[in-house]
């Protein structure tokens, strides 16, 4: 059973991030207890190159929100993680909207 912090990585760049239907909507969600989680951290990330459907304000990931108000949570949600895009440019370095492209681009 999940206990202090945790977080939940969803895609911003496609329909229904967060889906009722799937494992972690289904089961997972359902199993966390809110007096043993302190926080369930919402990251949602999209593609370099989007498209940017989904965020912490709009699309499933509210229903996720309102889903983990309801039961007591304690919760964040972040938009295009830092850390995280810098994963992605990291992977694709040369990609117009990557920070390192940026960087390398214009020091």
């Amino acid at each position: 059973m999940a206990c202090g912090n945790i977080t939940v990585l969803l895609n911003g760049s496609i329909d229904n991030a967060f889906n009722r239907k799937s494992m972690f909507g289904s089961v997972e969600l359902d199993c966390l207890n809110p007096k043993r989680v302190n926080y369930v951290n919402i990251k949602v990330v999209t593609d370099l190159e989007g498209p940017f459907i989904e965020s912490c304000r709009k699309g499933s990931i509210v229903d996720l929100i309102l889903i983990l108000q309801s039961r007591g949570f304690r919760w964040t949600c972040t938009d295009n993680d830092q850390t995280l895009m810098m994963l992605q440019c990291i992977q694709n370095p040369k990609h117009a909207n990557s920070l390192l492209h940026r960087k390398i681009t214009f020091n």
